[in-house]
C-alpha cells in the first residue's frame, strides 16, 4: 500500500478500514521525502517486498494523482469512486471504476 502521508497515518488508515491484512508493505510517501505521482515510491515498495518487476503492480486509488502514479510507474490502475463527484472526475480517464474496495478485495 502506498499512501501520500506519513507512516503512522498510513498504517492507521489501513487498520481503520480493515485492509492492513491485504498488504505486505505499507509505504508512506512523506516518510521518504516523496509524494504521488513520483514513481520512485513504487520502486521503494518493490524493494520492501523484495520484488524486481513492476509488471504485476496494480494501483488502486481515488484520485487523478493516483492515476498519474500508475501511469508514471507503468502499472494498471483501478479507480475507486465512492461518490458521483469522484466517479465523474475519474470516468474521463478511461479506466476501470469500482464503487468500493470490497469489489476488488472480496
Amino acid at each position: 500500500m502506498i499512501s501520500d502521508t506519513i507512516d503512522e497515518i498510513a498504517r492507521g488508515i489501513a487498520r481503520y478500514h480493515g485492509i492492513h491484512r491485504y498488504f505486505h508493505a505499507i509505504v508512506a510517501t512523506h516518510s521518504y521525502g516523496l509524494s504521488k505521482p513520483d514513481p520512485r515510491i513504487v520502486d521503494i515498495a518493490l524493494e520492501l517486498l523484495e520484488a524486481r518487476s513492476r509488471e504485476n503492480i496494480v494501483v488502486i486509488g481515488d484520485s487523478v494523482k493516483d492515476y498519474e502514479l500508475a501511469k508514471n510507474a507503468g502499472a494498471r490502475f483501478i479507480a475507486v469512486a465512492r461518490d458521483e463527484e469522484t466517479r465523474k472526475k475519474l470516468s474521463n480517464l478511461g479506466v476501470e471504476i469500482v464503487s468500493s474496495l470490497n469489489e476488488i478485495l472480496l
